[in-house]
């Protein structure tokens, strides 16, 4: 009876993360009326650094060493910043239907 309940817990999970990211979009595209899409992104990656930084202090997770620290900054420059900056600059263009 566990294994069942722990089923709709993930399920509850999957349909939870998939209306929040979901979401995200439209939130996106409110925030791009207010700002730049650089700034939009700055702003939404500052906070999320920040989060994340304070996750892993409370969770005393061990600090990348030595060649890790470029490695991740080159995977943080072009996979996650160009590619939401990209996306941004993209929904500025995007019409909204009423």
């Amino acid at each position: 009876m566990k294994k069942l309940s722990g089923q709709y817990l993930y399920i509850f999970l999957l349909v939870t993360i998939i209306l929040l990211w979901s979401y995200g979009w439209v939130l996106t595209k409110m925030g791009l009326s207010y700002m730049g899409p650089f700034t939009f992104a700055a702003l939404r990656f500052l906070l999320a650094s920040l989060t994340m930084i304070i996750i892993l202090f409370f969770l005393k997770t061990p600090r990348p060493k030595g060649k890790e620290w470029m490695i991740l900054f080159i995977i943080g420059l072009l996979q996650t910043t160009a590619m939401f900056l990209f996306i941004n600059y993209g929904m500025t263009g995007v019409l909204i239907i009423q």
